[in-house]
């Protein structure tokens, strides 16, 4: 069953003044199905085939004139088509759209053509679904808490009787084949499966390279390199700290947050509701699914717009968006913070004397609007949204 997507409405109204439009997500975000239900007439093409892999390498002009009106699928694996595309004369094209492409990532090679030709490709980013686009669904909100632990991906709740542990087991066998291995130099692929789930169990901590050495028998930097494949990959995202402001002394290691929290559940080993309400981790997966619901909306954007916030003393907000002069703090807390922790709030907003500050409290505790209490607002991210300006 389809679920409508929020940047759906963004790619109806393309246009040819940008020659390519590129759609970026991780892999099963639903890139080619979404394109295809808003441009129905365009057939899509996989690249990567060694048909076309060989036309794009010897005949390039002429693959893109036979396959004008195609989404071109995986453009990761062709990037010299990128190139070709961007090239292509305007004079030639038939119809009104733009070239459109899929790809799991940005590639250093895809990097260096948009970087050549910077006005001639638009690009988007999918994420999985969020609770928010849930809540548009048919999908009730007795049903909609096990998103909690199933996650986004659009398979999943499209299929309800489809296993999120096949899902999942099909899924890291695929991305450790088709993607891992042209990021990184991966001899071994049991110790990037440990390395995956050290990661689960140090989401929304600060990351230290040398912890996960450690754990991993794998050296510091080998740890620096997965860990940047697993971001390039869409799979994680880290998240800065606020650089600072006034005397304040902040630490300056980034967080890890799984992109999609139903991966981070799956390593854990969750399988159900039960699972996740009684897990030890639980707070640090509603963290991520806190993450998640401020990420994948497009408002807040993590190392320009989101943060995270910790100095010297300890003092500790989860995440902090910005918004011109206005800052929201907010603690994510499977059940409502402690009066010791809700301490932080006024502890860190000392540091931004002047500045107009909320304080929001993201609990799973709540499914009503916001409500002021005890000087800052509870709301379920399951059921609300954080906008800016708010």
């Amino acid at each position: 069953m389809w679920i409508e997507r929020n940047i759906s409405q963004s790619l109806q109204h393309l246009s040819v003044k940008t020659p390519v439009v590129l759609l970026v997500g991780a892999r099963r975000t639903g890139k080619t199905a979404l394109l295809k239900s808003i441009f129905p007439e365009l057939d899509h093409i996989a690249v990567d085939k060694p048909a076309a892999s060989m036309e794009i390498s010897d005949r390039p002009g002429e693959f893109i004139r036979r396959n004008e009106q195609c989404i071109f699928d995986n453009i990761q694996y062709a990037p010299e088509l990128l190139r070709e595309l961007v090239r292509y004369p305007q004079e030639n094209r038939r119809g009104s759209l733009p070239f459109i492409a899929t790809s799991t990532h940005v590639s250093e090679n895809l990097n260096q053509i948009m970087a050549q030709f910077p006005e001639a490709v638009q690009v988007h980013q999918l994420f999985s679904l969020s609770a928010e686009e849930l809540r548009a669904t048919w999908i009730s909100s007795q049903e909609r808490v096990h998103y909690c632990w199933k996650g986004g991906y659009p398979e999943l709740w499209a299929e309800p009787g489809l296993s999120t542990g096949r899902f999942f087991d099909e899924y890291i066998q695929e991305f450790l084949e088709r993607d891992v291995r042209g990021l990184v130099n991966m001899k071994d692929r049991i110790d990037f499966q440990r390395f995956l789930g050290l990661c689960a169990q140090s989401a929304g901590t600060a990351l230290n390279y040398a912890d996960l050495a450690r754990s991993s028998r794998v050296c510091a930097n080998t740890m620096k390199a997965w860990t940047a494949a697993l971001c390039t990959a869409g799979i994680i995202q880290l998240l800065p700290p606020y650089p600072g402001i006034g005397r304040k002394r902040v630490v300056k290691a980034p967080r890890l947050f799984f992109s999609d929290h139903g991966l981070m559940c799956y390593l854990l080993g969750i399988s159900s509701l039960r699972d996740y309400q009684t897990h030890p981790s639980r707070d640090m997966i509603w963290r991520n699914i806190t993450f998640g619901e401020l990420s994948k909306t497009g408002a807040w954007i993590p190392g320009s717009t989101l943060y995270y916030y910790r100095d010297q003393n300890g003092s500790e907000i989860d995440f902090l968006l910005e918004y011109g002069k206005t800052y929201s703090f907010i603690l994510a807390r499977s059940n409502a913070p402690s009066p010791e922790e809700t301490g932080n709030f006024r502890r860190v907003k000392r540091a931004f004397k002047g500045r107009r500050v909320t304080h929001f409290a993201a609990a799973a505790t709540t499914e009503s609007t916001r409500q002021e209490e005890k000087g800052y607002h509870v709301y379920n991210p399951l059921y609300q949204s954080i906008q800016p300006g708010t």
